[in-house]
């Protein structure tokens, strides 16, 4: 199976090290500590929002189209490997801060070499 894959395109392989699933827990703006006790009063409104930081350290300029393309929508589908879920699952997602950096610059952005890192929150 593969690692990734968005709008049903299989993404180049990010690096194994930073295919980490984080879960969220949203609280509503009720929640808070009150003013006399300090207690923390807690208002969840949903919990397990996945959250993907995959990093690629190196592609070509042609792979980081494909991801970049990908991603370029308000929202997208996506599968991962859910470790939580113990299966394939299809979120659907957004991109977050986008972060490519040039390692080696060619006579062409297609055959040069970045790396990038993107965060990828569910809906």
């Amino acid at each position: 199976m593969d690692a990734l894959k968005i709008n049903g395109l299989v993404m180049p392989a990010p690096d194994t090290d930073s295919y980490a699933l984080d879960l969220q827990d949203l609280d509503s703006e009720n929640t808070g500590r009150g003013e006399e006790t300090g207690i923390m009063f807690r208002e969840r409104i949903r919990t397990n929002v996945r959250k993907l930081s995959p990093k690629w350290s190196v592609l070509t300029g042609a792979e980081l189209k494909v991801i970049t393309d990908a991603i370029s929508a308000a929202e997208f589908t996506v599968v991962i490997l859910d470790p939580i879920a113990g299966s394939a699952q299809t979120l659907t997602m957004y991109a977050g801060d986008r972060h490519p950096v040039f390692i080696l610059q060619t006579d062409s952005i297609a055959t040069s070499l970045f790396s990038f890192t993107v965060s990828l929150t569910e809906v």
